[in-house]
């Protein structure tokens, strides 16, 4: 996912809204004073440095909002202190005032220390055909969590590329509902999955940090349609709600919000980013995130898709090739890169007149439907003489290089098309097993 993976959903939406939750224990406000604005141009993804004075209570992983005046312009998280000095990272820009040195910064604190973790009620474990272990809420754990009864069920433990983990389920999570079955102890979510078993589709409902979050997934052993027609867009979605609508100055909830992006996908190489909303595919209203599960899955690998999204509060339409969803959403995924190019080798004369120290080029014979390389207009017949400002000494040697760069990462490839030298941008794909 862009620059944070799954687990990032939920930072982005508990920030949200316009003051955190905090439960278990009283709070008060203490603050800071922004000394400078590290790396970034003030807009999400920032880091900023912070003088905190010798407050002890706040520490890394603190979620806190940044002030002009009496408004809230923009909301931050801690990720490392060194002393008096703080570093944290922008999470949500209101795109009011731009942030510089000298603003107020604000945490919520606890002004008494947190009570301890209640121990877990192995009575009532159950361990899922899904790769997570669940338990049931108990009274102390509703407490310790500020819920306000005991009904779902609690995980413990989520198995390493189970498909609970390729969710994005943690440890912590509340699980309230499964697809329209209301989960009240681990009887129920149990009698749940076996009805979900017969036709794969999961759809939970999670409450976290005071929001109720859904993930969707479709099992790949037990989804109908073959899997090498279904399309692929690779953002992770979160309806919007009210509180988020506010905040993203909407007038009503509507459309899906973007919290993640796979690395290396159609829409990591596209104009897409984390908190763009998107309300239509294909001209076709969205809603929920299983209205895009569902257009994304009916539309075919290579085929053009347009999706309208809400930034900053105009539309704007975006295209994109659809992908193979296989490349990602298989049962193992591969760590290696792909670019999704077909080549021939054209020139390999150490003394030709477009190579130098023994480089070689490589003429473009086929690209794969939906591929990076498809989605950032690479075409056949363009000839590759760098890869990344790089020089390719061989055939191997070009595998190699796209093989060995990280997925997701962003690299040039360097081309000569009608004559004249392009330098395409494209972030590497994840290679097909």
């Amino acid at each position: 996912m862009k620059s944070m993976r799954i687990f990032a959903l939920l930072g982005i939406i508990s920030i949200l809204v316009l003051s955190p939750v905090y439960v278990a224990s009283k709070t008060k406000t203490v603050s800071g004073i922004i000394t400078s604005v590290e790396a970034g141009s003030g807009s999400v993804g920032t880091t900023i440095k912070i003088n905190i004075g010798s407050n002890k209570k706040i520490k890394e992983g603190d979620l806190g909002w940044v002030t002009k005046g009496d408004e809230a312009i923009a909301y931050i998280k801690i990720i490392s202190i060194h002393g008096n000095s703080a570093v944290a990272v922008v999470t949500v820009h209101q795109h009011i005032e731009k942030i510089t040195s000298g603003l107020s910064v604000h945490f919520k604190v606890d002004i008494h220390d947190p009570k301890p973790k209640p121990k877990p009620d192995t009575k009532a474990e159950l361990i899922t055909k899904l790769g997570f272990t669940v338990e049931n809420v108990t009274d102390s754990i509703a407490k310790y969590l500020g819920l306000p009864d005991t009904n779902g069920v609690i995980i413990t433990h989520v198995k390493s590329g189970s498909i609970g983990s390729r969710l994005g389920l943690k440890k912590g999570f509340i699980i309230q509902k499964l697809n329209d079955s209301k989960i009240r102890n681990t009887a129920d979510l149990k009698q749940a999955i076996k009805k979900v078993e017969k036709t794969g589709n999961y759809r939970f409902s999670i409450w976290h940090d005071g929001h109720s979050v859904t993930f969707v997934y479709n099992d790949l052993e037990k989804v109908k349609k073959d899997l090498d027609d279904e399309g692929y867009i690779g953002v992770v979605v979160q309806k919007i709600n009210t509180e988020i609508a506010m905040s993203l100055k909407m007038e009503n909830p509507r459309g899906v919000l973007i919290s993640g992006i796979e690395p290396g996908s159609p829409a990591d190489n596209v104009d897409l980013i984390e908190c763009d909303v998107i309300i239509k595919y294909n001209d076709i209203e969205v809603n929920e995130p299983s209205d895009l599960v569902r257009l994304a899955s009916n539309s075919k690998i290579g085929e053009r898709v347009y999706i309208t999204i809400i930034r900053h509060g105009k539309e704007k339409v975006v295209s994109l090739k659809m992908a193979n969803r296989k490349w990602y959403l298989g049962s193992s995924k591969s760590k290696k890169g792909f670019l999704g190019v077909d080549c021939k080798v054209i020139y390999s004369d150490p003394f030709g007149p477009f190579t130098k120290s023994g480089s070689i080029r490589f003429e473009i014979t086929g690209i794969f439907p939906g591929s990076p390389a498809d989605n950032v207009n690479l075409q056949r017949g363009d000839i590759i003489y760098k890869f990344n400002n790089k020089k390719i000494e061989s055939s191997d040697d070009f595998k190699t290089l796209v093989a060995n760069t990280k997925v997701g990462e962003g690299v040039v490839v360097n081309i000569l098309r009608e004559g004249k030298k392009v330098d395409i941008y494209v972030k590497i794909g994840r290679k097909p097993e």
